[in-house]
């Protein structure tokens, strides 16, 4: 039987609790505390992403860095990824019809395509993080086959610095966060994917090094938010992106979590279904009840029962399809 990774497990609900926070924090009227809310936001869903990119390669490397094939892709990666999310939106779209939000065919279509990003409902804006980690799937496809893993991480580095001189120096062609965020996310979740052992290994030697670039990128992330949130977006970006990642990396590095703590692993095997399910939850109570501390408490209770009837449901069907 694998081992479970409890750090990783801790790490995982650490960045469900920033994008909950995030959203619960766009509904205040102070522009500060919603930057906040979106500085910690973006940097929860990179602190996802890097994990997924990380624990995907891990098993690849496995298999002997054997190219995936596409079979077992669609059975273990696809079929995880949308019968949740299919679930969550036969919720989520009375939902929406109820708060007389506007319905087109093309926006179920693509949603239920895992493509929500390039067409959102009102309440599934955070969808976008299924069509990116599909991309990032997809690449890790045909990456498999190329192996990236002889790379040296320094490569990843130059590359990734390279690319953010020229999102800086050209704003009018990345004036979106769409624009920007798909390159530059493609290049540390294959770093991730290809060599993440290899990056742990060099963070474990260089801790004091690690440990400093972690907080100043923390530094910088919530200061431009906060402060310049007006600026260029794709600066914006790089920064909450690089920011999630050394957050990962330095988790691992320093935290060796030996013992389940049962509270932890319980939200994080329900994390991408609690993440899910979130903003239409929290969404749906304000709409009814206000935005009353009673009522948030109410909500995140909500949130959290929603997304373990999805789980527990797509529990079920996994066993079933197999």
């Amino acid at each position: 039987m694998e081992e479970r990774n409890y750090t990783i497990d801790l790490i995982r609900v650490i960045a469900l609790l920033g994008v909950i926070i995030d959203h619960y924090l766009q509904q205040s009227e102070c522009k500060q505390l919603i930057n906040i809310g979106l500085c910690a936001g973006g940097i929860s869903v990179s602190m996802f992403l890097t994990i997924s990119a990380y624990i995907y390669g891990v098993k690849w490397q496995k298999t002997g860095f054997k190219g995936i094939e596409i079979k077992d892709f669609i059975k273990k990666r696809c079929l995880r990824i949308f019968i949740p999310l299919w679930l969550t939106l036969l919720l989520a779209i009375p939902l929406e019809i109820y708060a007389n939000h506007e319905i087109t065919m093309k926006m179920v279509f693509l949603n239920f395509l895992g493509l929500g990003w390039f067409c959102p409902f009102m309440w599934q804006g955070h969808l976008w993080y299924i069509t990116m980690t599909l991309i990032m799937y997809v690449s890790f496809l045909f990456i498999s086959y190329i192996r990236f893993d002889k790379l040296s991480i320094w490569i990843y580095a130059i590359a990734y610095l390279c690319l953010s001189i020229i999102i800086i120096s050209f704003p009018q062609q990345f004036n979106s966060t769409t624009k920007s965020i798909i390159p530059l996310t493609l290049i540390y979740s294959t770093m991730m994917f290809s060599s993440g052992n290899n990056v742990l290994k060099y963070c474990k030697q260089n801790r004091m090094m690690l440990t400093l670039i972690t907080i100043i990128l923390l530094c910088i992330s919530f200061y431009l938010f906060i402060w310049h949130h007006n600026l260029h977006k794709g600066i914006l970006v790089i920064f909450y992106l690089m920011t999630g990642l050394f957050i990962c990396l330095t988790c691992m590095v320093y935290i060796n979590i030996k013992v389940q703590n049962k509270i932890i692993n319980w939200l994080s095997m329900r994390s991408y279904e609690i993440y899910l399910i979130h903003q239409t939850a929290m969404c749906f109570v304000f709409m009814l009840t206000g935005k009353g501390f009673l009522n948030i408490l109410f909500g995140i209770l909500l949130i959290i029962g929603s997304g373990h009837i999805i789980s527990f449901i797509c529990n079920k069907l996994y066993k079933i399809i197999k």
